[in-house]
């Protein structure tokens, strides 16, 4: 139900792609893909790192129905003033960045959908192990909205209807999914204080870190592009493709999320090797297939005006190998090793690689669309790589 549920998310987005592309086209698309990759960083923001910390916390309160009150009210309220100070940043930005004032209202519904996206309880039906009534419910609003961008959007002129739809299935989603968790779970309002709500903050905090350097390497990339190619057909091709990347971080996701708790309980490292040898096979055959029909796929998923996306997509083809085996050897298995505090390092280390590759090409005016993504796929590789050795490091000192 996690898999479905996380998937789901990418999936209706993806499904909309070569439609949007399409009919937009790659200038009109180009800025929604600017749009929501800058609310990335305002979702991580709002998030907090709350889906790790609040789910773990949940995880081991079961049956105290007070204290799964107490956390679900912290941080809603810590969502709520963070969703706050998010639109002071955004306000800001649209009175004095050329880019971001061309595209207010189309920032500020971005970030109204984001907003309410947030507030969605994902963390306590994961602690509560109990996804299917949120996974269905969910899954039907957005289906319902998705549909919606054929029925509405005929024309460039239309792209305000793809943000404002999913901003109208988001909230439906958090209404239903506030009511349903009240009702299943018999949650009642308590008194909670400021101590709670920064308790709850401050215990997230590691979480946060962690999750805001990691998109140095994601959204920053169409941040730059953005602020590099503005008004141009590069940050179509750029956003199409990492579109691709995006569904194949999604597939790794809900593994690593399904086996963070299960580790942390059972310490069954045996699952890892399994399911890896199971499954890199796969996606590197995948990865293969992808690379050499890019051009074909591009054509075929965005249209033929997205042929050109076939270069950036190549060079992110590394980024799909690397996802899923760095995901499982960071917090799900570096947790219950007693290291979670290499995951955290692991993605900083990252984050540093990126800067000064991206530094570096900037001095050496090599700083274009290719570059940017043979960079991040360094940086994927090194993060890869230096949780390898701690993770192989610890399971020779333990003799495991």
């Amino acid at each position: 139900m996690l898999y479905v549920l996380t998937f789901s998310n990418y999936f209706f987005s993806f499904m909309t792609v070569p439609y949007q592309t399409r009919v937009l086209g790659p200038e009109i698309y180009g800025l929604l893909g600017f749009a929501f990759a800058t609310m990335i960083y305002f979702q991580l923001v709002m998030d907090f790192g709350f889906m790790l910390s609040a789910t773990a916390e949940i995880a081991s309160a079961k049956g105290d129905k007070e204290k799964i009150a107490r956390i679900c009210e912290s941080v809603s309220i810590g969502k709520i003033i963070l969703g706050l100070l998010c639109a002071g940043v955004l306000y800001i930005l649209c009175n004095s960045f050329p880019q971001f004032a061309l595209g207010r209202s189309v920032f500020w519904i971005c970030w109204a959908y984001t907003f309410m996206n947030s507030l969605i309880p994902d963390y306590l039906y994961r602690g509560m192990e109990d996804m299917k009534p949120i996974t269905y419910r969910t899954l039907f609003v957005k289906l319902i909205f998705t549909i919606g961008i054929f029925v509405f959007v005929k024309a460039p002129d239309d792209y305000i209807l793809v943000p404002v739809l999913y901003l109208f299935g988001s909230a439906l989603a958090v209404i239903i999914s506030f009511w349903d968790a009240k009702k299943r779970f018999d949650l009642t309002a308590v008194k909670i204080d400021f101590r709670d709500i920064w308790f709850r903050m401050a215990g997230s905090f590691p979480f946060f870190v962690s999750r805001i350097a990691s998109t140095v390497y994601g959204a920053t990339n169409t941040m730059i592009l953005g602020l590099l190619y503005s008004g141009e057909n590069v940050l179509g091709y750029y956003t199409s493709a990492d579109k691709v990347v995006t569904l194949a971080r999604s597939g790794a996701s809900p593994i690593s999320d399904s086996l963070y708790p299960y580790l942390i309980r059972n310490k069954n490292f045996k699952l890892v090797r399994t399911i890896l040898f199971i499954a890199m096979p796969i996606i590197v055959i995948g990865a293969v297939i992808l690379y050499i029909y890019a051009p074909e796929i591009c054509i075929f998923v965005f249209g033929r005006d997205y042929e050109a996306a076939m270069l950036p997509l190549r060079c992110l083809v590394p980024v799909m190998i690397f996802v899923l085996p760095s995901y499982i050897l960071g917090f799900p298995m570096m947790t219950p090793l007693g290291i979670a505090r290499y995951a955290n390092l692991s993605i900083l280390f990252g984050a540093i690689v990126q800067i000064v590759s991206l530094l570096i090409l900037w001095m050496s005016d090599m700083l274009n669309l290719v570059s940017v993504c043979i960079a991040t796929s360094i940086t994927e590789a090194c993060v890869l790589l230096f949780r390898l050795i701690v993770v192989s490091i610890y399971l020779k000192k333990y003799r495991i």
